[in-house]
């Protein structure tokens, strides 16, 4: 959402070298003051008393406690994008993503 920032995607490796089969993520307000509205895709450690948690298809987004009028529809607008069912099992590449924000209605068919 507008105003908001995000860690590029990772996956937590463990001291023994085990690796997350799910990736992890946060996401921010940038200019929401001392404590900012959060959420985290598959965070390694959540408590129940940060906020709660939601299934996505990538596995489990967290919020912390909305702070402004803006945070809910913004988390909401979020919780959608990442519950989106994937329409292929063949990833694009990075030329297949431009290629398609340059011409749009190109992937319509797809």
């Amino acid at each position: 959402p507008n105003g908001w920032g995000a860690t590029a995607p990772y996956y937590y490796t463990t001291a023994g070298g085990a690796k997350a089969s799910l990736p992890s993520m946060e996401f921010v307000v940038l200019d929401g003051g001392e404590y900012p509205f959060e959420a985290a895709l598959n965070p390694r450690q959540w408590i129940d008393a940060r906020g709660p948690c939601y299934e996505v298809t990538q596995g489990e987004l967290c919020r912390t406690p909305y702070q402004s009028a803006q945070d809910k529809p913004a988390f909401i607008a979020l919780l959608a994008s990442l519950r989106e069912v994937p329409l292929s099992s063949t990833p694009l590449s990075a030329a297949d993503i431009e290629r398609l924000f340059q011409n749009p209605k190109e992937g319509q068919n797809d």
